[in-house]
């Protein structure tokens, strides 16, 4: 002892410093990683009862936000007899609820330093819904028709609304609100934990995957969007079907990328779900692909494609060698320029729908109405 206090004393006094100095932040280190694996095993424990108390106030933020945007949008609708802030309201609702649920969120800038999953889902939840919604407003305002809303107002501006009819409007608006809902909930959910479990959880190299995924899916939908529109804006394809650019490598490349940035939504929060109590943001990609594949995207096309183009050889040859949503990277065909006319082949066929007289003049009237997705 004698021997190692004599020792010490001719230790310099900057070396003794470092030491206690670095004594005292693997001491800090220590602290925080207790911290964290106590926050992990206090969230892990929640029943899923005590879960839903913990998440109800983020959860009822998001629900009310949503909620009072679609009642606003049935009530101007129902007052004015128009469609045209349908989408508008119904894809903003996205926007809004996201922004408002991150600021009201723990790991917001108000409370201290940024997180950074909770920053990157509400920049991509904001930058898909403001160009959906600006897209769908500003396509609306130039065809001034919505084949889904038509049936809901009255046939004319004189006629009084009808039980029916306005029934059936509340229902399509609360549906709408049903929606945004359960697909917004990885982000929800997300902005609901607070930021021990984000410094427990940062993100990793898999969420850079996703990351990528979702910019993919939000280029691909804003490309088909894009060409879609102006394919539809040139009349000399009136009655034509679109089989080039990146409809040449899948048939429906725009729900395709709706798909795949909402699966990557989700694999950006995937960590969530691996807790006992995570697991209803799997309802989001789910939700969104079994309503594009199976109910209101994909069936209602090909239903009605099927009926325009059953004598169409073109169009049945491209249907059975096209994929329906996966892509083909390598069958990229570029579309041709809005001032060519039909090609030889589109000629010879009456355009290349292959429709001619009252059949082409239907199958152009058709294709105006699935403009809306």
């Amino acid at each position: 002892a004698a021997a190692a206090v004599a020792a010490a004393a001719f230790v310099p006094r900057r070396t003794f410093a470092a030491g206690v100095g670095g004594a005292a932040a693997a001491a800090a280190a220590s602290a925080s990683a207790a911290a964290a694996s106590s926050s992990r095993m206090a969230l892990a424990s929640l029943s899923v009862r005590q879960a839903a108390a913990h998440l109800a106030p983020t959860l009822g933020l998001s629900l009310a936000t949503i909620v009072g945007l679609n009642l606003l949008g049935f009530t101007i609708t129902a007052f004015t007899r128009t469609h045209l802030i349908t989408d508008l309201i119904g894809t903003g609702a996205f926007v809004v609820s996201a922004v408002c649920t991150f600021l009201a969120s723990p790991a917001s800038a108000s409370t201290g330093t940024l997180m950074l999953r909770p920053v990157v889902l509400t920049v991509c939840t904001v930058l898909w819904g403001v160009r959906l919604a600006s897209y769908l407003f500003y396509r609306i305002l130039h065809t001034r028709h919505d084949a889904r809303l038509a049936a809901f107002f009255p046939p004319s501006p004189s006629s009084p609304w009808t039980a029916d009819r306005l029934f059936k409007l509340a229902m399509f608006w609360s549906l709408q609100s049903a929606w945004a809902f359960l697909v917004l909930l990885p982000v929800t959910v997300c902005h609901a934990l607070p930021r021990s479990w984000h410094r427990a959880h940062p993100l990793g190299p898999a969420s850079f995957v996703f990351l990528w995924l979702w910019s993919v899916g939000f280029i691909l939908e804003t490309v088909a969007d894009a060409q879609k529109f102006a394919f539809r804006a040139n009349r000399e394809n009136d009655g034509k079907f679109m089989s080039t650019g990146v409809f040449a490598l899948c048939r429906y490349p725009n729900y395709a990328g709706e798909i795949a940035l909402w699966w990557a939504t989700f694999g950006l929060a995937l960590p969530v779900f691996f807790t006992r109590w995570g697991f209803p943001i799997i309802i989001s990609p789910l939700f969104t692909t079994l309503l594009l594949r199976y109910v209101s995207g994909v069936p209602l096309h090909e239903k009605r494609y099927d009926a325009v183009y059953k004598d169409n050889e073109e169009y049945q040859r491209y249907k059975r060698n096209t994929n329906m949503l996966i892509p083909e990277l390598l069958k990229y065909k570029q579309a041709p320029a809005a001032d060519e006319g039909p090609s030889d082949s589109a000629q010879a066929n009456a355009g290349a729908s292959g429709v001619s007289g009252g059949d082409k003049k239907k199958g152009a009237e058709g294709d105006r109405l699935l403009e809306k997705r």
